[in-house]
């Protein structure tokens, strides 16, 4: 019996060193690295900067209003008819006499003074739209995140059950060459060791659907973060700091209210629109004939240069009733940022009183657990003794491995809950 014992503890030692040795060598991945290697990997930060190199143009494009406009205008025409005088003094006569062909080449040039104000606005209103922009890929970041912490638990979920069915395994493994020393020696009979053999040929069977649903789901996470993993990459449960600000502050929210800033400079816009332009031209060139002489049929070089002055006085309400739509849109947006806020917050809730439900559990879950640990081992006794038939021992063993899978189960969504509370209220690994 003390041969059997020194055979069963080195057996175990062989064991537990293989497990330790494949865990400091597999590769260990936490939730913040998939984060950052699914941003990476997806083109919503290539798209920021597009958003960035739009608002550069625009504003570019708004600069250059103010700068001179110059353009070059040349025109040939026929006309049917043309202004005839004839009139006769005496000594001299007064004759005039146009072309009906006319000829033109000039340059305009048109200098903007004042504009009422829109070019500021526009500025800002293409700022505006560029931050909503920024903001829905934040919220694609969002969603991506979300689908990386789902398979991220998935992870977890079956790296825990293959670690407490590996442990179980192990262990009746080495019951069952306990019993086979016992039976050689004449203590045991063959129909424990048969028992042990099925229980673990079905625990087998378990394990190998769990790798496989772990290898379908390591496909996926490399798809996500762009990289390969290897089959014993070890994923961490998250340990996470409690965050100094418990206010939500989600990219959904924070587009709404950029939305309704936008609806107030549009006001801007429309009063923009109302006020006066001022400006300033110039034009000169050549024309055949002279377009401000008439008595001048010659080829001949004009000018003019000036100010001119835009404003529109009445439009029937046309601005009040735009404003009123900017108003009413407004609104709506209040309405729907109150609503998505409102939700956000029974997320929370809900999260959190998931939290308590979980941590109670898991409180009687331990007390539960040490004594199925307790009975297992005065079983494990009984058993090497011969006093305790297979089927008992295995019902002790498989009763401790459902109260520690179900424990391990509460504490993966335990972190689960912590996670989603962090991420619903927008301050995960802020």
């Amino acid at each position: 019996m003390k041969n059997v014992r020194i055979v069963y503890f080195r057996i175990l030692s062989v064991v537990v060193l293989l497990m330790l040795g494949r865990i400091s060598h597999a590769d260990t991945l936490n939730l913040e690295t998939c984060f950052e290697r699914t941003r990476k990997n997806f083109p919503l930060q290539a798209q920021q900067a597009l958003y960035d190199q739009m608002l550069s143009e625009k504003i570019r494009s708004w600069e250059r209003n103010w700068l001179p406009k110059i353009a070059l205008h040349a025109n040939a025409s026929y006309q049917s008819d043309v202004p005839e005088l004839a009139i006769s003094i005496p000594g001299q006569s007064l004759q005039l006499d146009l072309p009906r062909d006319r000829y033109q080449l000039y340059a305009e040039l048109n200098q903007t003074i004042y504009d009422g104000g829109m070019s500021k606005v526009g500025k800002e209103i293409d700022l505006k739209e560029t931050e909503i922009g920024q903001q829905k890929i934040k919220i694609g970041e969002k969603q991506l995140e979300e689908h990386v912490i789902r398979l991220y638990f998935a992870f977890l979920t079956l790296q825990k059950q293959k670690e407490i069915m590996k442990l179980t395994e192990s262990l009746l493994d080495s019951r069952m060459k306990l019993l086979h020393s016992l039976r050689e020696e004449g203590v045991a009979d063959l129909s424990g060791e048969l028992r042990l053999k099925a229980e673990l040929l079905k625990l087998k069977r378990a394990i190998r659907e769990v790798n496989e649903q772990f290898q379908v789901s390591l496909e996926l996470m490399e798809t996500l973060i762009g990289r390969p993993l290897g089959s014993e990459t070890y994923f961490s449960l998250p340990v996470l700091e409690k965050p100094a600000v418990v206010s939500v502050e989600r990219p959904e929210l924070r587009m709404l209210e950029l939305q309704q800033e936008k609806m107030e400079v549009s006001s801007k816009w429309i009063e923009s629109a109302k006020k006066p332009k001022i400006g300033a031209f110039a034009r000169g060139g050549v024309g055949y004939p002279n377009p401000f002489n008439f008595f001048d049929n010659a080829v001949s070089p004009y000018y003019i240069f000036g100010a001119s002055l835009t404003w529109s006085l009445v439009d029937w309400g046309d601005a009040g009733r735009k404003k009123s739509i900017l108003e009413l849109q407004r609104a709506m947006l209040e309405k729907e940022k109150e609503n998505t806020m409102r939700n956000f917050e029974m997320k929370l809730l809900e999260q959190s009183a998931k939290s308590k439900q979980l941590k109670r559990s898991m409180e009687s879950l331990e007390e539960e657990l040490k004594i199925q640990e307790q009975l297992r081992k005065i079983e494990d006794a009984r058993l090497k003794e011969g006093t305790i038939r297979e089927a008992d021992y295995l019902e002790a063993v498989i009763s401790e491995k459902q109260v520690r899978m179900e424990l391990e189960m509460m504490r993966i969504q335990l972190s689960l809950t912590e996670v989603n509370y962090q991420y619903i209220n927008g301050s995960l690994f802020k």
